[in-house]
């Protein structure tokens, strides 16, 4: 037959970490501490978890009345604090086992503020109110610019050598004089006050038109699509508004002048990426790196209202 172990609280056939009563003696314990004690003393799970001292018994022993020890010898009410702190270990041991770790203080990837996360974070949302409304403000300066000049998706580009190109002629061989293209796409929803960042900065945003040669030849030969930065200098510094600091990167953009020789009003454009400048900034670096972009963003708006 099994041996059938007898609780030493309650008689019953269980052990004492299991016993139904012993929460309820741990409550008793913890208010006659807090009441009794000088201090004031307030218990929290951690103590028991912790008590390997023997600290908590002779605490209660001390300051708690007759009436208080419930009738009790010492050795159960000290056996009721270290069961109790052997069945919280046991608790956190499985926890452990199966994958699933103590509650831990929420520290804020964004603001470094305790209690919350990015997810939560005031701060944090402010500052994305501050960028969404200079990013509202920016794409609608872009698509009016666009419809003024007619560089809509369908537009007709003429692309001829500036005259920094033309000086150093003798290293562009395969560059052709002059090239046409049509655009395929309007970036609008790629424009955010982060594309007029430095190339070099961690937080700089592209943003392109894209483009479909047009009887290409030399270099070109080999893509018929390519693409076209919104950048400093573009089309006559149609765009430089938008607080430009750099011509853009593209061989279009540094060895050619771009003219419109057909405009478009066709201005459709996608918007899958239209967020997608929030992931790469807000949710990755912190208040700390972002503070001199949304002083930089709310000094923009102040200027165009």
């Amino acid at each position: 037959m099994p041996i059938v172990r007898q609780c030493d609280f309650c008689s019953g056939n269980h052990t004492e970490v299991k016993c139904p009563n012993l929460d309820g003696y741990i409550r008793h314990l913890n208010a006659v501490v807090r009441s009794k004690s000088p201090s004031k003393i307030n218990l929290t799970d951690k103590d028991y978890e912790d008590n390997y001292t023997g600290a908590i018994f002779p605490t209660f022993w001390r300051f708690a009345s007759a009436q208080d020890k419930l009738n009790f010898a010492s050795w159960t009410w000290a056996t009721i604090v270290n069961s109790y702190g052997k069945k919280l270990r046991y608790r956190t041991a499985g926890l452990k086992r199966r994958g699933i770790k103590r509650k831990k203080i929420v520290n804020c990837g964004y603001c470094h503020g305790k209690g919350h996360t990015r997810r939560k974070c005031d701060r944090m949302k402010e500052d994305i109110t501050i960028a969404d409304d200079a990013t509202k403000m920016q794409r609608a300066m872009f698509l009016n610019t666009c419809k003024s000049i007619g560089m809509g998706v369908g537009a007709i580009l003429r692309f001829d050598w500036t005259s920094e190109t033309e000086e150093y002629a003798v290293y562009h061989s395969d560059l052709p004089r002059s090239v046409m293209a049509m655009v395929t796409s309007i970036p609008v929803a790629d424009i955010n006050p982060f594309i007029s960042l430095a190339r070099w900065d961690d937080l700089f945003h592209d943003a392109y038109f894209g483009l479909k040669f047009i009887n290409p030849s030399g270099r070109f030969l080999k893509s018929r699509e390519t693409k076209l930065n919104v950048a400093n200098g573009l089309l006559s510094d149609a765009f430089n508004e938008l607080g430009f600091e750099q011509r853009g990167t593209t061989t279009l953009n540094r060895q050619y002048n771009a003219t419109i020789i057909a405009p478009s009003n066709n201005f459709e454009y996608s918007v899958d990426t239209e967020n997608d400048y929030k992931k790469n900034t807000f949710k990755k670096y912190d208040a700390g790196v972002l503070e001199r972009h949304t002083g930089r963003m709310l000094t923009w708006l102040k200027e165009q209202s």
